[in-house]
């Protein structure tokens, strides 16, 4: 639980700089998160989206179609999953 909460805090702050447009921090906050809670399995779909969010954001196609691919691939029945749907159907003019 506690971990939890420290992944929350740590997503907080990758979507603050996302939101912001600092996308080397985001990256680097990313990162961090996937080393540090990599053990945590169920992190994993959130972290797809979060990495899809932000490739699209960068405008950086070919990886934003790689990770909307795995996660549809790896968790089709994830929320994260239909987030990143949703997220692609809004912003599809961007890309």
């Amino acid at each position: 639980r506690c971990n939890e909460r420290l992944a929350e805090k740590e997503i907080y702050v990758f979507n603050f700089y996302l939101g912001r447009k600092q996308f080397e921090a985001a990256h680097s906050r990313l990162n961090y998160i996937k080393k540090a809670y990599a053990e945590n399995k169920s992190l994993e779909p959130r972290l797809l989206y979060l990495e899809y969010k932000l490739a699209s954001k960068e405008k950086n196609t070919e990886i934003a179609q790689q990770t909307f691919n795995r996660l549809h691939t790896q968790h089709p029945e994830s929320r994260f999953t239909a987030m990143a749907d949703s997220f692609k159907h809004n912003h599809s003019f961007m890309l």
